[in-house]
């Protein structure tokens, strides 16, 4: 898979935060280049601190990043390609018919 695709997608394109290595491994780990930038941008989500303030005039709005770093995850979930997994209930008690002969 492409480090240069992954690093356009998460908007990182030198590897001063996430070298080529770290890249290379969570590619390694996962089998679809978006999961892997989904992960990537809630990591990024998480080190922001979502909060906003004021000060000497200006108005800086941290939560407004958090926000766009999820959005940016959540367009990546979109584009992750599915596996069809069967989901089989496990039976309860009730789901059985107990018949006693005497």
């Amino acid at each position: 898979m492409s480090l240069t695709k992954l690093r356009r997608l998460i908007n990182e394109p030198t590897d001063v935060t996430y070298s080529d290595a770290i890249l290379s491994e969570a590619l390694a780990e996962q089998s679809d280049i978006y999961a892997v930038a989904a992960d990537i941008w809630l990591e990024k989500a998480a080190a922001v601190i979502s909060f906003d303030f004021s000060a000497d005039g200006a108005t800086f709005s941290k939560s407004q990043l958090h926000k766009q770093y999820l959005e940016q995850r959540d367009l990546c979930l979109s584009k992750v390609k599915g596996t069809i997994v069967k989901v089989v209930p496990k039976p309860t008690p009730k789901d059985y018919q107990v018949i006693i002969n005497n």
